[in-house]
């Protein structure tokens, strides 16, 4: 990237320093704005276009390169084939003693059970709500892989449960605490910790604001990627838990989330 790019992404921005905005991109040529652009308190401008098949990503301080474009990262996936049938009713009232499942997070969930792998097989939704995998897990104490992904597609391995246009994004770690927690604001779950760039990217592409809650054991990690990714959102902040979303009692988890809301 030479000052020219710096020039004329300053020039369709019009930024000073310290602020973001986000434009059509201008590498691309799409028409949605899904080029995020930042100018630093230095003068330095870095930027990043959200659009699938784009991605690209780059930053420049006068002349100098500061940074340069990602490559999208390749995923490998094996779609899941095996029988899937209604949840069993003693699998129901077990997801009820275990993670608090009522009628409503069932079916907010779409669980099915694998018969064969004996196992509770959760889809894995896009942010357009359409399934994209499934996450297989073994309840079994004697179950030495306890979840088993299965994609469809490359795509990441995050799933979401968000219906409400506007509002704050809750990021947990599992599947089974986005289900409890989307009953009062938006949520996605990372199924586990890891959050790469592919991973961020399409959560900003979708939500402005967003708070970072991962179990209690993870509450670093949480304020790493709040303080990383803090340019990529209008809000970004953490929800210290003192314990994991899926076990709290219902009424403890309303008044945790009302805040959000």
């Amino acid at each position: 990237m030479t000052t020219t790019t710096t020039d004329m992404l300053l020039e369709a921005a019009d930024l000073l320093p310290g602020e973001r905005t986000r434009i059509p991109c201008v590498f691309c040529g799409g028409t949605d704005k899904t080029l995020s652009v930042s100018r630093m308190d230095d003068g330095a401008v870095v930027w990043n276009c959200y659009r699938a098949g784009c991605g690209v990503k780059g930053g420049a301080n006068g002349g100098r390169l500061i940074r340069i474009r990602q490559q999208p990262r390749k995923q490998e996936f094996t779609p899941f084939e095996g029988e899937l049938v209604e949840l069993p009713v003693e699998v129901a009232e077990f997801l009820w003693g275990k993670v608090r499942f009522s009628d409503a997070h069932l079916r907010t969930s779409r669980a099915r059970w694998a018969p064969e792998e004996k196992r509770v097989a959760f889809p894995i939704f896009g942010p357009m709500g359409t399934r994209r995998g499934w996450m297989l897990r073994s309840y079994d104490p004697r179950a030495w892989n306890k979840a088993r992904t299965h994609m469809d597609c490359g795509e990441p391995h995050m799933s979401w449960y968000a219906s409400r246009p506007t509002g704050v994004l809750l990021v947990v770690e599992d599947i089974p605490s986005a289900v409890r927690a989307a009953q009062y604001v938006d949520a996605l779950a990372l199924c586990g910790t890891g959050c790469g760039p592919d991973y961020v990217q399409e959560i900003a592409a979708h939500k402005r604001r967003v708070v970072w809650a991962l179990d209690a054991d993870a509450t670093h990690n949480a304020v790493k990627l709040a303080r990383a990714n803090q340019l990529l959102f209008e809000d970004s902040g953490v929800l210290v838990l003192t314990r994991d979303i899926k076990d709290m009692e219902e009424n403890e988890l309303k008044d945790l989330l009302g805040v959000l809301t």
